[in-house]
């Protein structure tokens, strides 16, 4: 595996409303790629490919999470992560 990685910080939206949603939909689309991906906040992290331990990782409304992804389809993957965020306006 590239030992390349690309780490970016998103804010947490109003997850509420639709938990699972942005969370299963993460999943699906990083199970598209190659990569490792992990999803970080107050100190834990989570596998990016299963949604059980990104709910698990709550993450209040307005905090930061750092996503990391790292590999060989690495940037890729950000892309896809960045289109993602930006078409789900409660993430």
């Amino acid at each position: 595996m590239n030992s390349h990685a690309i780490e970016r910080q998103v804010t947490v939206g109003n997850v509420r409303k639709r938990h699972v949603l942005p969370a299963a939909s993460f999943v699906r689309l990083m199970n598209r790629f190659r990569c490792d991906v992990r999803v970080a906040y107050n100190g834990k992290d989570a596998d990016g490919r299963n949604v059980l331990e990104l709910l698990a990782l709550a993450p209040p409304d307005g905090s930061k999470v750092l996503i990391k992804v790292q590999g060989p389809d690495a940037a890729e993957a950000m892309l896809e992560i960045d289109r993602l965020i930006y078409s789900i306006p409660y993430l």
